[in-house]
């Protein structure tokens, strides 16, 4: 019998309260759950409360309604425009809206669990079958609950009603639609994600507590699929509680490779629609940001990351920081971290042979506070080589970049000299700084200036005079011309069910890393394009972007379908030069980190990309 130990672990909600703010709802598991023979259970029935007081909910003051597209995974909060999106059969999820429920925060303390809480009830029907879900708790403006693994899969109606007041909405419920829960409540960055640990509490899995490599890990989340017994009641006496590989293709994967080993995957023993799954990741894969996903039967979760060192508690990131640096930095309360890049990326515009190219050096400089940073996914220069990290995002902005919390720090005047001579970056805001040496420009056009470029194959400085942020410091490098990626010409539609191969010739191995990415992006306003000749933004858009690194000497990287399932098929658009897709892929050269020390600087950075760009159609 095998002690997996998941006391201490916080299953974290969102709580909708005053416009823009979003704050954690928790349900803390507790003492642990044995998996051997006959699934011995020890866990807590209770649903609590953590973290919570002096919280203040808002009533809205919106028209009582179901928000469009308010019907989200519990987990993932992935919108339902997203492939793979729907509500999963025992699954909880999330209705967003106004007046939905009374006032103030109501949970589920005990089992049974109601049809009933805050004066609200849901009823989801499809193809004539109906069922009520079961509630998790209740605000104004948003409620959780669980669906009855006994819907009927297919597109149909959720029904609210609450104070005699009846919502409706468009529903769509899917067998599969796995949703990892993670640390800052919104279904991106650390999973929540607890260490196994023989004796004692085990902790949740941190930047400074890792796994090791040889150590087991339990992933939490919701909708791998529907299970047989009574939902409503205590997960150990409903007979809810087994491994559900026997009946679902049930897929972990960590830092681009399938966990090594999974001991269990299915319900958990603490609360009715929550998920685990018991892994051990693949020899060699470690790192502070490792991505982690999940498929059921070939539909992705969303991505999520954990912490596997080599040894010891604490992680590193081979080039950047050993776990001294890191324990030093996250001890100070405080994590200073200075990024200088130099971009070149040449965009072959898909019609008439035409291409641009862009080039362009950035500094950042800023300041987390080390608690916020924990909950971050880092950045691409953090992925494990050979492995992939997907984001999403919805809105006209196109912005799947997390909200962090940061400071930035003033570096005095910044400037880059190369074989092109010297050039002074732009402070956009403090901290924040960035020059473009070559601006986008089609060969033949009138009209559209020709540059010379700046960034050409040699050696690269990058000085700062110093600030009350960050003091002066210089930094050098080599930039070289990158890898020539083969069969771009070869590429065009990519099959989001299957692999895409890319192949490579040249870079420097020693130095740089195959860099792989795309972006599909779908909800663009074509009407406008038409009306107006220009393309309009919509906060109907929506889309995601994967980042891969593979190992340059290998030539080839297969990006796989667990990545690209989660991008949404791309749209046509028909201009009068040509037609184009709003997909994108980029293939090129990703220096490996190289540090530089500057003064009031926990880490500091120097790398550079060299890519090309392509449409391509995501079907």
């Amino acid at each position: 019998m095998t002690y997996l130990g998941l006391e201490g672990l916080n299953i974290r909600f969102t709580i909708e309260g005053q416009p823009g703010i979003r704050r954690p709802f928790s349900w803390d598991i507790g003492p642990g759950l044995c998996v051997g023979g006959n699934l011995t259970l020890s866990l807590s029935r209770s649903f609590t409360l953590a973290g919570l007081l002096g919280l203040a909910l808002f009533a809205s003051s919106a028209p009582a309604a179901i928000n469009p597209g308010g019907i989200v995974n519990g987990a993932s909060y992935r919108s339902p425009k997203f492939p793979g999106s729907g509500v999963a059969k025992g699954s909880i999820f999330i209705v967003f809206g106004s007046d939905l429920a009374d006032a103030g925060l109501q949970t589920a303390t005990s089992f049974p669990l109601q049809s009933t809480m805050g004066g609200a009830s849901i009823q989801v029907s499809v193809g004539g079958t109906t069922v009520d879900c079961l509630m998790i708790y209740t605000t104004p403006g948003q409620v959780a609950a669980l669906l009855p693994s006994a819907a009927a899969e297919g597109t149909g109606t959720l029904t609210l009603r609450h104070s005699g007041q009846t919502f409706t909405e468009p529903i769509t419920v899917v067998a599969h639609s796995p949703g990892i829960f993670s640390q800052n409540s919104q279904g991106s960055g650390p999973a929540s994600l607890t260490n196994f640990t023989p004796n004692g509490v085990p902790p949740v899995n941190q930047l400074d507590q890792a796994l090791t490599a040889d150590q087991y890990g339990i992933v939490w989340l919701t909708g791998l699929g529907g299970v047989s017994g009574d939902e409503a009641v205590n997960p150990g006496e409903a007979g809810t509680i087994g491994d559900l590989r026997s009946q679902y293709d049930i897929k972990l994967y960590v830092g681009g490779k399938p966990a090594a080993e999974i001991l269990y995957a299915g319900r958990s023993g603490c609360c009715s629609g929550v998920d685990q799954i018991a892994f051990k990741p693949a020899a060699g894969v470690v790192g502070c940001y490792v991505p982690v996903v999940v498929t059921v039967n070939g539909v992705p979760s969303n991505y999520t990351s954990v912490s596997i060192a080599s040894s010891g508690s604490v992680c590193s990131e081979p080039g950047l920081f050993d776990a001294t640096q890191l324990s030093t930095a996250l001890g100070s309360g405080e994590f200073r971290v200075g990024v200088v890049d130099l971009i070149k990326v040449t965009a072959d515009l898909g019609f008439g042979g035409f291409s641009g190219d862009i080039e362009a050096a950035s500094a950042d400089f800023q300041s987390f506070n080390a608690s916020s940073y924990r909950q971050s996914s880092g950045n691409q220069q953090f992925l494990p080589v050979n492995s992939c990290l997907v984001f999403t995002f919805t809105g006209e902005s196109g912005d799947f970049s997390e909200s962090i919390p940061y400071q930035g720090l003033n570096a005095g005047t910044v400037t880059v000299q190369g074989p092109n001579g010297i050039q002074t970056l732009d402070m956009a805001e403090v901290g924040t700084y960035f020059k473009s040496f070559l601006q986008p420009s089609i060969p033949t056009i009138p009209g559209i200036p020709q540059t010379t470029s700046y960034l050409t194959p040699g050696t690269y400085t990058f000085a700062a005079t110093g600030g009350s942020g960050v003091g002066a410091f210089s930094t050098s490098r080599t930039y070289s011309g990158g890898i020539t990626w083969t069969n771009k010409d070869a590429i065009s539609n990519v099959p989001r069910g299957q692999g895409l191969t890319v192949t490579w010739s040249g870079g420097n191995a020693n130095e740089e890393y195959a860099y792989i990415s795309g972006t599909s992006v779908g909800g663009i306003d074509l009407s406008a394009l038409a009306e107006e000749g220009k393309l309009q933004e919509s906060d109907q858009a929506y889309g995601a972007a994967f980042f891969c690194q593979a190992d340059a000497s290998l030539g080839s990287f297969t990006v796989g379908p667990e990545v690209l399932a989660v991008l949404p098929p791309s749209q046509s658009i028909s201009t009068p030069v040509g037609t184009f897709g709003t997909g994108q892929l980029q293939v090129g050269s990703s220096s490996k980190p190289q540090e530089f020390n500057a003064p009031m600087l926990d880490l500091g950075v120097f790398v550079y990309q060299r890519a090309t760009s392509k449409f391509v159609d995501y079907k």
